[in-house]
């Protein structure tokens, strides 16, 4: 819960810093958040429902991790989302 009281964040890159797993409680209180960057890192998965906690999400970008699949409700809650990059990933 790195980011609590942070409350009016918009926009957040954490890019190339080879992030390997992402803890869904993390993004915890982020309630403003519109864009997430994480590209560039070591993702390997995402766990269902896994950006529960920033439901107003309009750009995620992952590209350039190591995700092989995309889990069932990966992307649950993010109805407001408009951007999804998922290149570079092996994707199967």
């Amino acid at each position: 819960q790195v980011f609590i009281g942070i409350v009016w964040l918009q926009k957040l890159d954490l890019s190339w810093n080879a992030i390997s797993q992402l803890d869904i409680e993390g993004f915890r209180g982020l309630f403003a958040l519109k864009a997430l960057h994480l590209d560039h890192n070591v993702i390997t998965s995402i766990p269902s429902a896994g950006f529960k906690h920033v439901p107003n999400l309009e750009t995620l970008t992952l590209s350039y991790n190591r995700l092989h699949e995309l889990v069932t409700r990966m992307f649950y809650s993010l109805r407001r989302l408009l951007y999804l990059d998922l290149s570079g990933n092996p994707l199967g």
